[in-house]
């Protein structure tokens, strides 16, 4: 017999796409609703993500992947896919980046064009920026690109 108290079931808050390739399961990102669930928490920043196409975020204020307390631990195949119009405009945002905080996490392949990230964080005491990653414990950040607005 089986106890409702010894069942746990979890649910993400948003249903992706997946595909296995060699034995590793991949969820697929395919549009801006499903970056800005990841980088709002409501996806588990301990599996594996793929672009699907090229995204733009130009009318949409970022908020970095991975927080200190809850660092992105997965891969992130950028799968050549751009990511245009990142912005972040905080003054008060002491991280500014696609990625805030990984730990032993693989982010490859990503390119972020046209992004705007320098003002964010100028009333911050410690500001921190780059456009891929901020901080990375013990991660693989590797081919990536970033072109700021110019």
């Amino acid at each position: 017999m089986l106890f409702r108290s010894h069942v746990t079931i979890s649910r993400p808050a948003l249903a992706l796409e997946s595909v296995t390739i060699k034995g590793k399961t991949y969820h697929m990102i395919a549009t801006k609703g499903q970056l800005l669930a990841l980088a709002a928490g409501q996806l588990d920043l301990d599996q594996n993500y793929l672009l699907q196409q090229d995204i733009d975020l130009s009318d949409t204020e970022w908020v970095p992947i991975g927080t200190a307390g809850e660092p992105f631990t997965g891969s992130f195949n950028g799968n050549d896919c751009e990511i245009t119009g990142l912005t972040m405009k905080d003054p008060d945002a002491e991280v500014a980046g696609l990625f805030g905080y990984a730990d032993g996490a693989k982010i490859y392949n990503v390119t972020l064009r046209d992004y705007d990230i320098a003002e964010a964080g100028k009333n911050a005491e410690n500001r921190s920026v780059a456009p891929i990653l901020v901080f990375g414990t013990d991660t693989a950040c590797y081919d990536n690109f970033a072109y700021p607005k110019e």
